[in-house]
């Protein structure tokens, strides 16, 4: 491989426009190599996401903060000083947790000179700190067991026309864990989603949706994922008898034709499990005396039908007594 390499490059070499190609790289190489020299020794200002870790935590301590700690820091200096950042070396601050805990035992603090000076030993004494953003850190811990609580899904999903939202959702997870410095007041015996509001739905959609966390509490985990059930809807009829209802003692009353026939849309997971038929029926105090016809009433509906209509609206009757 090397010698065919070499050969292609001997090849190139012997030509008239092959020594103008490679001479011309090497221009670019030189001027390149130049304006990176020049970059280096500018001065330059530079953000940066600086994570903040904290080491030797005892294995009952639990930080009531969600994601990492972080600060945001403008530095300013030479481009050398920097590049390594710059090359993707996190500028992380390693912190030993008992050198940071407050009086109260329920705190890490870190205040602005000191987070100042752990910055500067950071990025280097001939760094200047422009600006850092949270000026000072506090993080609130607790040494409590998390308490279990049951998730609630607040969901407004619409399907597009022709579907329909049935069906139980789906949940990663239907309980998480709720850490606080003090307990959870008794008011709190759930954690709600956050909205979900959908619209339009032609399948079955699972979603990551963020948790609503109490003031001053850390839930774990901070999300989960719903998945909202989508089914298409499809047709389907039933033929069933028409029931007279309020016949007063003594009567009979004969319905023509005795049997309708019921359409609707259901889910189409549901058309072979649709055991809720739908009822038929006709009202004997809707009768007119000189009239022979009555309307049907279509009962029994779950709420997942759609669509519902009968081929008769009214039925013939006859009195007997």
């Amino acid at each position: 491989m090397i010698k065919r390499i070499g050969q292609k490059f001997e090849n190139i070499r012997a030509t008239s426009r092959g020594r103008n190609i490679l001479t011309y790289f090497v221009f670019v190489l030189i001027a390149a190599s130049f304006w990176v020299l020049t970059m280096l020794n500018d001065e330059v200002q530079r953000n940066y996401i600086v994570p903040i870790e904290f080491t030797n935590m005892p294995e009952n301590v639990t930080l009531l903060h969600q994601g990492d700690v972080t600060a945001s820091v403008i530095v300013r200096n030479k481009g050398r000083s920097l590049v390594r950042y710059d090359w993707g070396i996190s500028p992380t601050l390693r912190l030993n947790f008992a050198d940071f805990k407050s009086a109260d035992n329920n705190k890490l603090e870190i205040s602005e000179q000191l987070l100042l000076n752990l910055l500067r030993n950071r990025f280097g004494s001939t760094s200047e700190i422009v600006s850092v953003r949270p000026d000072s850190i506090v993080v609130n811990y607790t040494t409590r067991p998390g308490d279990k609580l049951p998730v609630v899904v607040n969901v407004d999903a619409l399907s597009a026309p022709q579907y329909i939202v049935h069906g139980a959702l789906g949940l990663s997870s239907d309980s998480v864990t709720v850490y606080s410095r003090k307990g959870l007041p008794s008011r709190i015996i759930s954690i709600n989603t956050e909205k979900i509001s959908l619209r339009g739905l032609t399948d079955s959609t699972t979603i990551e949706v963020p948790l609503e966390a109490p003031a001053g509490a850390l839930v774990v985990p901070p999300t989960i994922k719903v998945t909202i059930p989508v089914q298409p809807l499809i047709s389907k009829k039933r033929t069933v008898p028409v029931k007279a209802r309020n016949v007063p003692y003594g009567s009979k009353m004969l319905i023509f034709p005795p049997n309708v026939e019921v359409s609707y849309l259901l889910p189409m997971n549901m058309y072979n499990d649709d055991y809720e038929a739908p009822t038929a029926s006709v009202d004997y105090r809707d009768t007119h005396s000189g009239e022979n016809k009555v309307p049907v009433t279509v009962g029994n509906i779950p709420d997942f039908y759609r669509g519902v209509s009968v081929n008769h609206t009214e039925v013939e009757y006859i009195i007997e007594h």
